[in-house]
């Protein structure tokens, strides 16, 4: 955390508070742990997507409905939750505050949470947000887990690119200089939620800060909008958001990324190298691969979402697993054993019963061009045939069947066996130690 600055002293908050249809037992608890907070500075601006007459009955909500410290807005129209936010977010904006802290209808604030977020956030400096952890409960349990042990980052200066494929900030746990939403009052439609495109305007300015300290309760229940899916599949609920089909998963992640991508680019200070990188969807891959070697062996996570970010951006056209399962339908076999791997094992059998021992061994010892050519065709052609039916190929035959490729070129170029066998069995090895690194980490 950097040294405060003397200079800069936020003291008023906004809170932004998005609500529809909101559980009155649960959100007078909300309103209940804001109205306990220990910092006192602050005003609530809750911007309701429902009709407020819905819960203006709710004696668990009349003491605020008449508070002044919390000002109700009824939308005239469903805006939808990035929307419901972004509008909560620019009303709490334009009264007189230095600072907006994000909150949701159903969770609960620790009595210190904005006294905490304000001492980091003098410290963290102008233009910056500061993020803390929270604990995630269902009804009366409170799980081990906490926000920042299924996140998992260990160093905390992710990049834009970092923070675009990998959103970990939560949006009940921010608070952000008033200024970063005034300058940027808008939400690009690519991102989904207020907390992600937040999290990025501060990364290019004055940088993201996390508090470690756990000083809200984040509520996984069965209407959320958001929530943790590995947590939800624990506790038997429901998936959130709307179900998208797996042959269009791939396609959808590819246009977020590239989307959002476009949205920094456009808005948020960067130089022209770096702009032209976040347009461009070949430099978009040559960042992901830039994370991907540099973060390997710290942040496994990132990592793998960095390769699906990767991967994602080769799928320029549409999923073919419908077209492969009509032809499938059409084959009178039916049984457990798939023709792909029937087809997959005929083809080996009689590739090895084709060829002289002596001479593949010859074939490795010289490392000539056919060879390489001939071991990456094999290794590709799986993931090739997962990519055109959208579905995530394995990284360990995109690995050799891209290293073999580089090794064929590289001996055509050099004339070198020694060469192409060193060019092609380094990523092996740096793959190796990635597996050896994280072997028996339940954490994935």
């Amino acid at each position: 955390m950097p040294q405060s600055n003397p200079d800069w002293k936020p003291s008023s908050v906004g809170i932004a508070l998005a609500a529809y249809q909101p559980y009155p037992i649960w959100f007078a608890e909300q309103l209940d742990s804001l109205v306990a907070q220990t910092y006192s500075n602050w005003h609530c601006v809750i911007t309701m997507d429902s009709p407020l007459r819905d819960i203006q009955g709710a004696a668990q909500l009349l003491p605020y409905l008449g508070d002044p410290r919390f000002t109700w807005v009824e939308n005239t129209e469903r805006l939808g939750v990035r929307k419901n936010f972004e509008k909560a977010i620019r009303l709490a904006a334009q009264r007189d505050v230095d600072l907006i802290a994000f909150a949701d209808q159903d969770d609960i604030w620790v009595p210190e949470k904005l006294a905490e977020s304000v001492d980091a956030i003098k410290h963290s400096g102008p233009m910056s947000l500061v993020t803390t952890d929270a604990y995630l409960f269902s009804e009366e349990l409170i799980l081990s887990e906490t926000i920042a042990s299924l996140h998992r980052i260990t160093r905390t200066n992710l990049t834009i690119e970092e923070i675009i494929i990998y959103p970990s900030v939560t949006g009940l746990t921010v608070l952000v200089d008033a200024d970063l939403v005034r300058i940027h009052p808008q939400i690009p439609a690519p991102m989904r939620y207020h907390d992600h495109w937040y999290s990025v305007v501060a990364t290019a300015y004055g940088g993201v800060y996390r508090v470690l300290n756990p000083l809200a309760f984040y509520r996984q229940h069965e209407g959320n909008s958001i929530g943790i899916s590995g947590v939800r599949d624990e506790l038997g609920l429901n998936a959130v958001g709307r179900p998208v089909q797996a042959s269009n998963r791939m396609q959808i992640l590819a246009q977020q990324h590239l989307g959002s991508a476009l949205a920094a680019a456009g808005e948020l200070p960067r130089n022209h190298v770096r702009r032209a990188l976040f347009k461009w969807r070949i430099g978009w891959i040559a960042l992901m691969l830039k994370i991907i070697c540099s973060r390997a062996f710290t942040e496994r996570l990132l990592v793998i979402q960095a390769y699906r970010a990767m991967v994602a951006q080769f799928m320029v056209f549409q999923s073919q697993s419908l077209r492969l399962r009509e032809i499938r339908a059409r084959v009178p076999i039916r049984g457990r054993l798939r023709i792909w791997k029937m087809a997959l094992v005929s083809g080996v059998v009689i590739t090895v019963t084709a060829l002289n021992p002596t001479e593949v061994f010859d074939q490795v010892l010289s490392a000539r061009p056919l060879f390489w050519i001939s071991v990456s065709a094999a290794a590709l052609a799986l993931p090739f045939l997962k990519i055109i039916c959208h579905v995530y190929p394995s990284a360990s035959l995109l690995l050799i069947g891209v290293s073999a490729l580089a090794a064929a070129v590289a001996r055509i170029i050099s004339g070198s066996a020694l060469v192409s066998v060193v060019v092609f069995a380094l990523p092996l090895a740096w793959h190796l130690a990635y597996r050896l690194r994280w072997r028996g980490d339940t954490g994935y």
